[in-house]
């Protein structure tokens, strides 16, 4: 695939003037390198204070597929959104506190799902089993590359008797949530719709570096700007592209600037 344009060429000066910034921010492998354990993950201090001068100006969410009170944990950083379970349970800077109301049911069937996997995986050195309150992550980065094929069939094989759960594969990760009509974008959206910044004087920036971000970043290709993170190697609705977090730290310190926030 063609490499994206960085993101660290925009001229933020002059896409900043007359619209009003929205930052969306994907958290693993985006604000922080991708760590051997999720648990691992520490949000850098330098990039801890950019975003709190950031926040002073324009609204910030972080959207994650972290579990929402792990995430809130991670990042600890006042006056800012934060998107959990890919989107399914969203905490906004006001204090309101939503969570997709469909997604509530299918609580037993990811306690079931979670059950199976461990024990088809259980003898499978280096998986680790991430239980959140409406979606299960399998992390299979530490486990020999002869297992990987041995993972795979267990997640299919558990998805295929879980009536109503999808399972998107990351970076070394399966992913699985209710089957339902909702996800990053939809969070993003929503999130828009509830600080009453949809129109054409706000100007969405996503930065996300999974399969699960792109569709947060599909629904701004004609509305924000969408930045991939890291090596994309499918098809991406992205703009521009950086290449690791230390990139990601570079673009959010010239957006700063550009705001008027550093």
């Amino acid at each position: 695939m063609k490499p994206l344009p960085s993101a660290l060429a925009v001229d933020l000066p002059n896409l900043t003037a007359k619209r009003r910034v929205v930052l969306f921010l994907d958290f693993d492998g985006t604000l922080t390198p991708i760590q051997p354990r999720p648990e691992d993950a520490r949000l850098a201090p330098e990039v801890r204070e950019t975003l709190k001068g950031l926040a002073r100006v324009c609204p910030i969410a972080v959207v994650s597929g972290r579990d929402l009170p792990n995430l809130r944990r991670q990042v600890a950083l006042p006056g800012i959104a934060y998107a959990g379970s890919h989107g399914f349970d969203i905490a906004m800077a006001d204090g309101l506190e939503w969570h997709f109301p469909a997604a509530a049911p299918f609580a037993p069937t990811i306690a079931a799902a979670e059950r199976a996997l461990r024990e088809r995986t259980g003898a499978i050195a280096g998986v680790q089993i991430e239980r959140k309150r409406f979606s299960l992550s399998l992390h299979y980065r530490n486990a020999a590359v002869e297992q990987h094929g041995a993972v795979h069939a267990a997640v299919a094989e558990v998805v295929a008797q879980s009536k109503g759960l999808r399972d998107v594969p990351g970076k070394m990760v399966h992913e699985l949530s209710p089957d339902l009509p909702w996800g990053k974008g939809h969070a993003v959206l929503w999130i828009l719709a509830r600080l009453k910044l949809e129109g054409d004087a706000a100007l969405p920036v996503y930065l996300g570096d999974d399969r699960t971000d792109e569709d947060a970043l599909a629904v701004l290709v004609n509305r924000g700007i969408g930045i991939a993170v890291g090596d994309i190697p499918q098809p991406t609705s992205a703009r521009y592209g950086l290449r690791d977090p230390g990139e990601v730290y570079g673009f959010l310190l010239r957006l700063a600037h550009a705001l008027g926030a550093a």
